[in-house]
């Protein structure tokens, strides 16, 4: 692959939730050895808010869309924090 295309980010990030959600149960499960047994929730709120922001972008700069998927990544885990 020489290129990266807007739709191929895309995906990557669809894919990224579908894993999250996937292993959701496994990452508890790692986590509650020695945390707090939420990293399977954090990772399946953050990815999906990533996706969620992925497959919304209508404009055409690669960098944007990284930075907006990354910042949307925080929200949920900020709302979270702040109950």
């Amino acid at each position: 692959m020489d290129q990266i295309f807007l739709e191929d980010l895309q995906k990557v990030f669809a894919r990224l939730k579908d894993m999250a959600q996937e292993n959701r149960d496994y990452l508890i499960e790692l986590d509650g050895v020695m945390g707090d047994s939420d990293l399977g929730l954090t990772m399946v709120s953050a990815f999906t808010a990533a996706n969620e922001t992925a497959q919304a972008y209508s404009g055409n700069e690669l960098g944007e869309l990284l930075l907006r998927a990354g910042m949307s990544m925080s929200k949920p885990l900020l709302q979270r924090w702040a109950r």
